[in-house]
C-alpha cells in the first residue's frame, strides 16, 4: 500500500484470499492496508468470496475485526465460489448503518434479483457441516493395481471437482490420470484429460481392468470406458441418457446394465438398459 497514491477520490478494493491470483493478504500487509484507511479516512470494500478456501494452515483475517475498521469496512459476500453455486444469483452487504439504505436502494434498481428458490436453496447451503473438502472412493482390482476418484461434497451448476488417480504399484506411487476441467483446469497439468463434468461411476472387471461410467449432462449420450490398469483406453461405448446414470454394473467388458433417469413432459421415470456388446448397442429392460 503506497499512501503517496492515494486521492480524495480513491477508493479502496480488497479481494482475499485473490481470485485469481490466490494471495491471501499476511497480518501485516493487512494492518498496512487499515492504517491508510485511518489515517486517509477511507472506507474499504472487502469482497470474501473465497474466504473459507485457504491453504497451508493460514487463517480468515477479517478486517471488520482490525482496530477501527468496523464502521469503515463493507463486506460483499456469495455463494458462487465457495459453494460453487454458479448463476444463482445470490449475494449479500454487510455493512454500517448508515450505509444499509443505500445498498438496499441499488438493490431495488436491479434487474437481476434472486428468486424464492434460490434463497432458500442458498440459505440451506450456507448451514450444512463441511465434512472435509474431498470424498474419496477406491476401487482396488488385485493387490497392486488400483484407482482413487476424489471429488468435492457439493456439485455447481455445471460441473463437480473431482481428480482420478490409478496406481500400478500397490500403492507405492499415483498417476493422475483424469481431472474435471473447468474448475481445476488452471491448477492441474494441461495434457491431463478429462472424463466429464461431473465424477463417474466406476468398478473393476475380473481381469483386472475397469469399466467407467462417465456424466456430462445435458450431453444427449453418456459414456461408457474399459481402461486398462496401465491406463489405455480398450473399449468405448454411448449410452443413450441424456443425464447421468445413478448406477452401473458389468460383469466383463461386454456384458453389463445401467439404471437412470429417462425424462418426459410431465414426469420422470428410472430406466434400466443393458449391453450384450461393450455399449455398442443397449436394450431397454425396465420399464419393458
Amino acid at each position: 500500500v503506497a499512501p503517496s497514491a492515494i486521492r480524495a477520490r480513491t477508493k479502496t478494493f480488497v479481494n482475499n484470499a485473490s481470485f485469481p491470483t490466490g494471495w491471501v493478504a499476511s497480518h501485516e500487509e493487512w494492518d498496512a492496508i487499515a492504517s491508510v484507511c485511518r489515517e486517509r479516512d477511507l472506507r474499504l470494500l472487502y469482497w470474501a468470496g473465497f474466504e473459507g478456501v485457504l491453504y497451508d494452515g493460514r487463517t480468515v483475517t477479517h478486517p471488520a475485526a482490525l482496530d477501527g475498521m468496523r464502521d469503515r469496512t463493507v463486506t460483499i459476500g456469495c455463494p458462487t465460489l465457495e459453494q460453487r453455486m454458479i448463476a444463482w444469483r445470490i449475494g449479500w452487504v454487510v455493512a454500517p448503518g448508515e450505509l444499509v439504505n443505500d445498498v438496499s436502494r441499488v438493490h431495488i434498481y436491479n434487474g437481476l434479483v434472486p428468486s424464492g428458490f434460490n434463497q432458500i436453496g442458498t440459505r440451506v447451503a450456507l448451514t450444512i457441516a463441511d465434512d472435509g473438502p474431498w470424498y474419496p472412493t477406491i476401487r482396488c482390482a488385485d493387490a497392486t493395481n488400483a484407482r482413487v476418484q476424489v471429488t468435492e461434497p457439493f456439485a455447481a451448476l455445471s460441473h463437480a471437482p473431482y481428480l482420478m488417480y490409478r496406481t500400478s504399484d500397490g500403492g507405492k506411487s499415483w498417476v493422475l490420470e483424469y481431472r474435471e476441467l473447468y474448475t481445476l483446469g488452471q491448477t492441474t497439468p494441461r495434457e491431463i484429460p478429462q472424463l466429464g463434468s461431473y465424477p463417474s461411476v466406476f468398478n473393476n472387471l475380473r481381469n483386472h481392468n475397469t469399466w467407467v461410467v462417465t456424466c456430462s449432462p445435458p450431453a444427449q449420450t453418456q459414456e461408457m470406458l474399459v481402461l486398462s490398469p496401465a491406463g489405455a483406453v480398450l473399449g468405448r461405448g454411448a449410452i443413450p441418457f441424456n443425464s447421468c446414470v445413478n448406477d452401473a454394473s458389468f460383469v466383463d467388458a461386454q456384458h453389463g446394465w445401467v439404471i437412470g433417469p429417462e425424462y418426459h413432459a410431465s414426469e420422470t421415470e428410472s430406466v434400466v438398459l443393458r449391453t450384450l456388446d461393450g455399449g455398442a448397442s443397449w436394450e431397454r429392460i425396465y420399464p419393458p
